[in-house]
């Protein structure tokens, strides 16, 4: 029998997972990031166009007192949705066969997105701006594409991303013979975790032959991360300035079709590039299905109530060792600090256009787009946790400006373009330490079978935070209370630079009493 012991290579490894190699070795990552590109497309203009034409069927029809409400309904009930589901679709993406689980979620994604696009259309060309079920229809189907969205980020940013990496890295670094292992506690293999024994035998058992799985942390996996939030940053970057174009140039229903047609058309490449990378990894991601369902057989079957999946969901996440790093980056959600939903609708009922809202948001992008780069540098170096430390306090600094500013924003119009500024600038921040926590949610869960269900977990507690944020606008849908956004905002950053910092000394501690043992 053969007890695995995990290692994490080193970057000074004499094979190290340069971009360069990655491009000639691993030759499913290019169809990856086309269908990612097309889908993230789509997405990130619906996301940014449907606060700015839900705006604008308010102000059409002379509502300007409550310009946010809609735009606050359509985050709130998206992250209620999400918050409540989000564990529930983790678990069926688990029970599900890796093609099928991302065919159906893209699917479902993009006819939804499109159906919304579809509602408003109708009610700009017959100017029912008063009507109420046409916005109505269009939250209604949104919701459901972000539910679906969820699906297909665990499916294969989680599941497919994990799985590929991993048998990527086994094949280009292949496994250590018994005279490697002796060596194992030099400057280029960091051994992580205990050799795992049968229930047959005991640790003084010499027939156990080592097996060593090397983990990709810090140099491919990190590396694909970086990629596809940088496929993600870029069409937060170029989608808002095509969106805002549309909306400046042309008529908000013009706009509206556009993001429909694209999302129909879109569905069809995203599946085609999954397809191509299924058919020649069969053999890696059938085998990971197989062993999914037999350690989930309770999962899919109904046995267990939702409220029952839920408490067990939220159990099971507890008991992660990142617990308190996936925890600060939930709370992280509790913001309106962001060039998201909200806040986009906020700058356009103080005033600024679609086109420099757009460009704003470009920039922001690019500042994320620099944590792509640097993240997977830093890590080698500091680690994950001591990493996303120093991101995480970065963000802190750039976004207290804005709490400072923010009540005097109203009236001074410079004061408006230093809480652009410092939101730029935090992006680089947020990101890296997205990079980091979403690494860790990769790779230390316990037990792996169960990635499905704790980063649906995960969905689900960010967006009950972000529900909380778009349920506080909901309350103060005034553009001039919206400063009491942005200083709560700021609290939350707060408290999830503090939990994060608790599981940097925790695992400082435990790095330190394993030295000294």
């Amino acid at each position: 029998k053969k007890a695995p012991i995990e290692i994490e290579q080193a970057p000074q490894d004499e094979h190290p997972a340069t971009d360069t190699s990655l491009q000639q070795q691993v030759n499913w990552i290019l169809p990856l990031c086309l269908s990612h590109a097309a889908a993230a497309w789509g997405e990130r203009s619906w996301e940014f166009g449907a606060g700015l034409l839900l705006l604008r069927i308010h102000q059409e029809a002379g509502k300007d007192d409550r310009a946010l409400r809609l735009t606050a309904i359509l985050v709130l009930f998206e992250c209620a949705a999400c918050s409540l589901l989000s564990s529930r679709i983790g678990q069926a993406v688990d029970s599900t066969s890796f093609l099928s689980s991302a065919i159906v979620t893209l699917a479902i994604q993009n006819i939804g997105i499109a159906a919304a696009a579809g509602f408003l259309v109708f009610a700009f060309y017959n100017n029912e701006q008063d009507n109420l079920l046409l916005p109505a229809g269009a939250i209604a189907c949104s919701v459901v594409a972000r539910l679906a969205s969820v699906g297909s980020t665990i499916a294969v940013e989680k599941k497919w991303v994990t799985a590929l990496s991993h048998h990527h890295s086994q094949h280009v670094y292949g496994r250590l013979d018994s005279q490697e292992l002796d060596t194992a506690n030099d400057s280029s293999i960091a051994v992580r975790g205990d050799v795992k024994l049968d229930d047959h035998h005991d640790e003084t058992d010499e027939s156990v032959e080592p097996e060593i799985r090397v983990k990709p942390q810090c140099s491919i996996l990190s590396q694909v991360n970086a990629r596809l939030r940088c496929i993600d940053l870029t069409c937060n970057l170029c989608a808002p300035i095509a969106v805002g174009f549309l909306l400046e140039r042309t008529s908000p229903a013009d706009a509206a079709i556009s993001i429909a047609a694209f999302n129909a058309l879109a569905w069809p490449v995203e599946v085609l590039c999954l397809f191509w990378i299924y058919r020649r990894y069969q053999n890696v991601l059938s085998t990971k299905e197989v062993a999914s369902v037999k350690l989930n057989p309770q999962q899919g079957n109904g046995s267990h109530a939702p409220r029952m999946i839920m408490c067990e969901s939220c159990m099971l996440y507890y008991k992660q060792i990142i617990f308190r790093s996936a925890l600060a980056l939930a709370v992280l959600y509790f913001s309106v600090v962001s060039f998201g939903t909200l806040m986009t609708a906020w700058f356009a009922a103080s005033g600024f256009h679609a086109g420099h809202l757009g460009a704003a948001r470009a920039l922001a992008a690019l500042s994320g787009m620099l944590s792509t780069v640097a993240t997977p540098r830093l890590v080698p170096a500091l680690g994950l946790e001591t990493a996303g430390l120093g991101f995480i306090w970065f963000m802190w600094f750039c976004i207290l400006p804005c709490s400072i500013v923010s009540f005097y924003a109203s009236d001074h119009v410079a004061f408006l373009w230093i809480i652009v500024a410092s939101v730029i600038v935090s992006r680089f921040g947020l990101w890296g330490f997205d990079l980091c926590v979403t690494q860790l949610l990769q790779e230390r869960i316990e037990p792996p079978e169960k990635i499905g269900q704790v980063n649906g977990t995960q969905v689900a507690l960010q967006n009950a935070f972000d529900a909380l944020a778009a349920l506080s606008c909901v309350l103060l849908p005034n553009p001039d209370t919206f400063c009491y956004l942005i200083l709560g905002s700021f609290g939350s950053v707060t408290i999830a630079a503090l939990v994060h910092l608790c599981q940097w000394r925790l695992e400082s501690r435990l790095m330190l009493s394993t030295k000294n043992s």
